[in-house]
């Protein structure tokens, strides 16, 4: 590359750069860092994406109640290097689920940490 184009490369690099600083968020903003909960639920879809892969899953209350719960956790690559691929999770299978409760009690949101399938299958960290 001659060094004719260098200022070209400088000069767009610097406009991409905020954008790319802008795309990634705090966990802190939507969820309570210092709290965490455990909930044992069914899966109901299974997003296997990046940044953030996505976990519906249905939970019972205690009043008997199904509630829809939402967690978010890391991307799908590390996931696959952690031992979770896109199939590895399906719907039906039952999880407890550990996590950061979501800072709206009403959404049903968790960062998760950790799960635990009923066959003994487990990721993360568990309470």
């Amino acid at each position: 590359m001659t060094r004719r184009y260098w200022p070209i490369l400088i000069f767009c690099t610097a406009l991409t750069l905020p954008a790319s600083l802008w795309a990634h968020h705090s966990w802190s903003g939507d969820y309570f860092l210092d709290k965490t909960v455990t909930v044992k639920g069914k899966i109901a879809q299974f997003e296997y994406q990046n940044p953030h892969s996505v976990l519906h899953f249905e939970v019972t209350n205690e009043q008997g109640v199904t509630e829809t719960w939402v967690g978010e956790w890391a991307g799908a690559g590390k996931l696959n290097n952690e031992g979770v691929s896109k199939g590895k999770l399906k719907p039906g299978d039952e999880l407890t689920i550990f996590g950061n409760p979501g800072r709206a009690p009403d959404e049903h949101r968790l960062h998760i940490l950790g799960i635990r399938r009923t066959d003994g299958f487990k990721w993360g960290k568990l309470n």
